[in-house]
């Protein structure tokens, strides 16, 4: 007999300061996310939405290893302010045997010393409950590791940008 699913919402942020322009982390930002070839060069199939459901635009991404799809996902743009810096999406993993979807909004604002870049992330994941299983512990350990997934972009965004730069 399966284990009972029980769907857990795990909240996540992160944040830190790259030594750019605004403009420059904004942009990198919506390419890193929104333009087919990031995801392409990654092995993921990239197909447009562009219908009446989506109207901000959104994709569906797979990827396959050894002939089997290992990440499906639909992902929408939910908010898209140029003049705030803002880009929030939901995805919905179909690939995930227990169901996963997300909200991640990024914001990227302008500060004296560069730009303050920041993720916050709603995450709806579906875990077994196994008997006499710690949930608290176990969104605890999905939140760290979700956050630490947060951190690394960010991290990586900050890197490319911040070599780029001329002294």
């Amino acid at each position: 007999m399966s284990e009972p699913i029980v769907a857990v919402t795990i909240v996540s942020h992160a944040a830190l300061q790259i030594a750019a322009p605004a403009d420059a982390v904004w942009q990198a930002i919506l390419n890193n996310l929104l333009q087919p070839d990031t995801w392409q060069i990654a092995g993921y199939r990239f197909v447009s939405l562009r219908d009446a459901a989506v109207p901000l635009g959104g994709y569906r991404l797979a990827k396959e290893e050894g002939g089997q799809v290992v990440d499906e996902r639909i992902v929408h743009v939910t908010e898209r302010d140029t003049r705030a810096r803002r880009l929030s999406l939901f995805s919905d993993h179909l690939s995930e045997r227990n169901g996963l979807s997300a909200y991640a909004t990024y914001h990227a604002r302008e500060r004296p010393t560069g730009t303050y870049c920041a993720i916050d992330c709603h995450t709806r994941v579906g875990v077994e409950m196994l008997k006499n299983a710690d949930i608290t512990g176990l969104i605890g350990d999905l939140g760290g590791q979700s956050e630490a997934h947060l951190r690394d972009y960010l991290a990586r965004l900050k890197y490319a940008l911040e070599r780029r730069q001329i002294p």
